[in-house]
């Protein structure tokens, strides 16, 4: 039975030591998102997905933003829980948001994701993302 455990800590350490390497190669939109996340500027966070459907990105870089998203707020449920925070950005989300809260939001991302074979239009994929964000806001 402490063989079972053993393995249980063994296989969550290796977890956290693998979301720390893949922080580093983090989406920069994702990174600028959550960091308007974090300051709750609604505004602002809609402001950048403006922006971002005005630079007219395609299938791949939308995933890229949405998948690197997700990563980033399943980070933050992870750091909040183990109290090590690999940026203040991920610490200030984690004071001021629940982990549901995160948890919701990225769901949303995979949700908006889940879209992309469906060829919604940028704008529309980015409107609802905002929309959906607005509405679980804390």
């Amino acid at each position: 039975r402490s063989g079972a455990l053993l393995e249980t800590i063994r296989s969550r350490c290796a977890l956290v030591h693998l979301e720390e390497e893949a922080l580093r190669d983090t989406d920069p939109w994702a990174l600028e998102f959550l960091k308007l996340l974090s300051s709750g500027d609604e505004l602002q966070r809609n402001g950048f997905l403006v922006q971002t459907e005005l630079a007219k990105p395609d299938r791949q870089r939308l995933e890229r933003f949405l998948s690197g998203l997700e990563d980033l707020l399943h980070e933050a449920v992870l750091s909040g829980v183990t109290g090590r925070f690999q940026n203040d950005e991920i610490r200030d989300l984690t004071h001021r948001y629940s982990s549901a809260q995160l948890l919701e939001w990225a769901d949303l991302a995979r949700q908006a994701r889940d879209m992309l074979p469906f060829h919604v239009r940028a704008g529309d994929l980015l409107g609802w993302l905002g929309a959906r964000l607005a509405q679980g806001q804390a």
